[in-house]
């Protein structure tokens, strides 16, 4: 067994350790066989679909190579989300209201033109990345019925992750260097005098040094357990690349449902300062429930580098078919626990969150076929908008027509700044 990483009496002040215990129960006691979805489509309304997603690409490729399409304002490009959305996957006018928001809109430009303030020479992939969690706080934001907007938390929690994970992941770093900039990492969450090392590991402190401008450690404690509790949850899960121990199932994952817990349960924290014991269950298990899809999408890569997750370990002798489908069980239990907020339109958000999660789900499950039985590829492709022959011809174009089309319009806004 694993020994729990022990903290500051983290574990006394937030529930890491019965959440993840929760959930994980939660998530083996779910079925083994697909829910039923919202809606089912016919192979007519799917020919229908794919002609509008077909006409979506054309109205792209006329505008031309990509330095002009990012060249072009984000204002023309926005309608065209809208038509794909609402025609092609069945987003509501009042879903589309929320992502596409003038709201969402202005704090993506906020958030571009601080992070090149804050770091002139930033890589745009990095910008992206880190917006995206900015979304899913501004997403929070309504949740907990705050205005959207760019707070100083917001964007330095944000930003933390690219910048830390690429130093991790920098190969001409040793091991040795890495555990030593974890342990500096650490002591500056805590609260602890260190100095940085380098450029890298200055931006770092700098960001964590911004969060403590909003957020007095006296005041708001919980904001630096969250900290600490995402830290010391990656640093566990470090133990699943290439682990010398044969470890459980149950072990490999608790300690993935730990490390996605508690990155969304600090987006809680840094969003309000302090949130109730169901706010945080709820963060926690949405965190907990995007790992595991997480981890249903890079299946095959996780198997080839040797990184355990239940999905990798799973695929190695058998069907991943009841595991997806409690996955999918889960996100419907965690997303009824919702109802514990008192935000912005709250039910046309659950409705955005829970569509927009299932639909990359089932998108998914569709394209990584050879881990599933025949049996659950046709159920689940019922409840796709697009076949899977459809998927498979239009492989290369979903991910960056659809799925990163909001990269486009960033790429867009930082033409225009």
């Amino acid at each position: 067994m694993i020994e729990a990483i022990k903290t500051e009496s983290m574990n006394k002040v937030l529930p890491v350790a019965e959440f993840t215990h929760y959930f994980s129960s939660v998530w083996s006691a779910c079925p083994g066989i697909l829910p039923e979805l919202e809606q089912k489509y016919s192979d007519k309304e799917k020919k229908v679909r794919e002609s509008y997603f077909e006409k979506f690409i054309d109205s792209i490729n006329k505008r031309g190579n990509k330095k002009d399409l990012n060249s072009e304002p984000a204002e023309k490009l926005t309608p065209l989300a809208r038509i794909l959305f609402k025609s092609v996957f069945d987003y509501r006018e009042e879903q589309l209201d929320i992502i596409l928001s003038e709201e969402y809109k202005q704090m993506t430009r906020d958030f571009i033109r601080m992070s090149r303030k804050f770091d002139p020479e930033i890589d745009l992939d990095d910008v992206f990345q880190a917006c995206r969690n900015a979304w899913i706080m501004n997403g929070i934001q309504l949740m907990l019925g705050y205005r959207i907007e760019l707070t100083p938390s917001v964007f330095a929690y944000s930003m933390l992750y690219p910048y830390s994970d690429n130093y991790l992941d920098n190969p001409e770093l040793s091991q040795h260097e890495k555990r030593e900039f974890s342990k500096r990492f650490r002591k500056k969450l805590a609260g602890k005098s260190v100095f940085a090392e380098n450029e890298n590991e200055a931006r770092i402190f700098r960001l964590v040094e911004m969060i403590e401008g909003q957020f007095d450690r006296e005041e708001y404690p919980n904001v630096y357990l969250s900290l600490l509790a995402i830290h010391d949850a990656q640093s566990k899960s470090l133990c699943l690349i290439d682990p010398e121990e044969n470890l459980t199932e149950k072990e490999v994952l608790e300690i993935c449902i730990e490390k996605g817990g508690t990155s969304v349960l600090a987006d809680g924290y840094l969003v309000a300062g302090d949130i109730t014991k169901e706010q945080a269950r709820f963060f926690f298990g949405f965190g907990a429930y995007l790992q595991l899809i997480d981890d249903i999408q890079d299946v095959k890569e996780d198997s080839c580098a040797g990184l355990l997750t239940v999905f990798s370990q799973a695929s190695s002798y058998q069907n991943l078919d009841s595991y997806t489908a409690k996955t999918f069980h889960l996100g419907n239990f965690v997303f009824d626990i919702m109802d514990y907020f008192n935000g912005q339109k709250l039910p046309v958000f659950k409705s955005l969150m829970k569509k927009s999660v299932e639909t990359m789900l089932l998108e998914t499950i569709l394209l990584s076929e050879i881990y599933y039985s025949s049996d659950f590829i046709s159920l689940t492709e019922n409840y796709s908008p697009l076949s899977i022959n459809y998927l498979k011809k239009r492989r290369s174009k979903l991910s960056p027509q659809r799925i990163s089309f909001m990269k486009k319009i960033i790429e867009s806004t930082v033409s225009e700044l």
